[in-house]
C-alpha cells in the first residue's frame, strides 16, 4: 500500500503482495477505507513513540527504521535545517 501526499492531491496505490517467485497478488479489502488503515498504522507509531511500548504490529526492524526516520524528520522541521539521520 502507497499513499502519496502531493501538491495537487493525494495518491493511494492498493496493497500488493509480492512472493520471491515473482507472482503478485492484489487481495481486496474486505472493510474499512485505505486511508483509515493508514492513519490507524501512523496513529500506532505515534503511540509506540510516546510510551516507549512498541505496538506488536509495528515490531522489527523495518519498524523502527521508519520511526526512526520520522524522528528525524521531525527534528529537521523543528529545527529549520537539514539533520544526519543516521
Amino acid at each position: 500500500y502507497q499513499l502519496d501526499a502531493l501538491t495537487d492531491g493525494v495518491e493511494t496505490l492498493p496493497l500488493k503482495v509480492m512472493y520471491p517467485n515473482g507472482t503478485v497478488e492484489r487481495p481486496e479489502s474486505t472493510g474499512g477505507d485505505e486511508i483509515d488503515a493508514f492513519a490507524a498504522e501512523l496513529t500506532s507509531a505515534a503511540e509506540s513513540i510516546q510510551t516507549g511500548n512498541i505496538d506488536p504490529r509495528l515490531d522489527g526492524q523495518h519498524a523502527r527504521d521508519a520511526i526512526h526516520i520520522c524522528q528525524c524528520l521531525q527534528q529537521a522541521a523543528d529545527s529549520g535545517s537539514w539533520v544526519a539521520c543516521s
